[in-house]
């Protein structure tokens, strides 16, 4: 076992008018904010965001795996003498058995080339101890053709695959626009998982397996899919932290051939040569090689609200094989880390027609509707201020409303009203007006919500909620406040 530590560790307090809170991530809501500060007002600033709104202060604690399992090939092809030195179909067993011991010792586990065994995988799985869980999007299909190494079939799919202790939804994956040689043998890409490390705090994880050849061609594909992955990260995740974790099949000391580099470039941090206290990158080869890079990597970005510090990276080899050998031709790696945050106030909005309060039904990820009666967890949305107004809560201010599963609230060209949006832009982008006071406003007050695509008013249409209104004069336009 490999293991790195940093010689001092980052720990952020939030110290608000001389009262410190410093909140465990693994509260309940009720318990929380009986700790926290009950609706008092603050900013705080970072890099590039300030924030001025109804929040609390939360910290803690999470641990993630990464792990290529090496799931490919069917059994028949192996007895062909077609393998590449593992056995799946009955280490994958083992590969789950150990993740359920001790409770599981991860917070969320990240899987790549999860493509021929997934049932082995699902079936090991211990749904009580890890009860969020994303989706498998394989197929199999077979060839006259040989494609990859000789092996007479190919994947539908990108075989990557998450589940977690912590709640997630899986938001989107996207492929990769071109693969080269025995890298076509599968759909290789990345998905987005929205991680909640507690109700109000959450931050985006991408998971990714990337093209593992070494000619120009591949060199040129890396370099395209790091930069769709960046781009990516810009429209769905601006304002969030963001992890990138998987198999990226990249090295920082292949003289900027792999491409990797664009990543670290753009502001992440790599947890490996962190943790190590290195700063050249760069190094040749053979160097990059004793000091023990591989090709798994994490590499995070702190942004908007929530403050990462990776602590430790630690190699499981150890954990994760026998006798026999090892269960992958990968090693799972580890890494643990803290946290520090603003939480962000939940709150519900009642029509004042109808007395019904907004509900993104599923959670989101489809239409808003006005026809709830009472406060559940599909009635309560996160506020997030608009960077260039910090005021969230203050008449005027512009705001967004994020749903539980992690979707923005947004209208469409339809002037509906919809929780389907991934990320922040102007259809997501709403305009506060208080009609009960100037100012932060309060539980209680009186609300109209005006869109900055359309100009038009949130309003209740019967059951339904759109933003078709020209005006808010009516009882329609109108949503009482109340923050939770």
């Amino acid at each position: 076992m490999k293991i790195y530590f940093k010689s001092g560790l980052l720990l952020i307090v939030m110290t608000m008018w001389g009262c410190t809170s410093m909140v465990d991530d693994d509260l309940s809501l009720a318990s929380s904010e009986s700790t926290l500060l009950d609706h008092e007002l603050f900013t705080v600033s970072s890099d590039n965001v300030a924030f001025n709104a109804v929040t609390y202060s939360s910290s803690g604690t999470f641990s993630t795996l990464n792990y290529n399992i090496a799931g490919i090939l069917p059994e028949w092809l192996r007895d062909l003498g077609m393998d590449r030195g593992t056995d799946p179909a009955n280490d994958i067993p083992k590969i789950m058995d150990r993740i359920n011991q001790n409770g599981g010792e991860w917070d969320m586990i990240f899987f790549q080339e999860d493509f021929e065994y997934h049932n082995k995988v699902r079936n090991g799985l211990d749904q009580s101890i890890y009860p969020y869980k994303g989706k498998n999007n394989v197929s199999k299909n077979y060839t006259l053709l040989p494609v990859r190494d000789g092996y007479p079939l190919y994947y539908t799919g990108d075989g990557l695959y998450q589940f977690s202790k912590k709640r997630f939804e899986e938001l989107k994956r996207w492929e990769f626009d071109d693969c080269h040689g025995d890298d076509c043998f599968a759909r290789k890409g990345f998905t987005l998982g929205r991680f909640f490390l507690n109700d109000r705090v959450f931050i985006d994880i991408y998971n990714i397996h990337h093209d593992a050849g070494r000619k120009p061609q591949d060199m040129t594909i890396k370099k395209d899919g790091f930069n769709k992955l960046l781009d990516k990260i810009a429209s769905a995740s601006a304002g969030h932290s963001v992890i990138i974790v998987g198999d990226v099949n990249s090295r920082y000391a292949r003289d900027g051939q792999d491409g990797i580099e664009i990543i670290k470039d753009a502001g992440f941090t790599d947890a490996f040569y962190e943790d190590l206290g290195l700063t050249n990158y760069y190094a040749p080869d053979s160097v990059a090689v004793a000091n023990g890079e591989g090709v798994e990597k994490l590499l995070y970005r702190n942004d908007g609200l929530v403050i990462l510090d990776a602590t430790s990276y630690l190699e499981r080899n150890e954990d994760f094989s026998n006798l026999n050998g090892e269960w992958s031709d990968h090693p799972p790696v580890q890494v643990d880390f803290d946290y520090s945050a603003i939480a962000l106030s939940q709150v519900s909005l009642r029509n004042k027609k109808n007395d019904n309060y907004l509900t993104a039904q599923e959670g989101g990820g489809d239409g808003v509707r006005a026809d709830a009666n009472s406060i559940g967890s599909n009635e309560k949305f996160l506020i997030v201020s608009d960077d260039a107004t910090p005021t969230a809560l203050e008449d005027g201010g512009f705001i967004y409303l994020i749903s539980v599963d992690g979707y923005y609230l947004n209208t469409d060209n339809n002037k509906r009203l919809k929780a389907e949006s991934i990320g922040r832009d102007v259809y997501t982008r709403f305009k506060l007006v208080n009609h009960t006071r100037n100012g932060v406003a309060q539980s209680g007050d009186l609300l109209s919500l005006q869109s900055a695509q359309t100009g038009k008013w949130m309003q209740s249409d019967g059951s339904k909620a759109n933003l078709k209104s020209s005006d808010n004069n009516g009882n329609a336009q109108r949503f009482y406040l109340t923050i939770h």
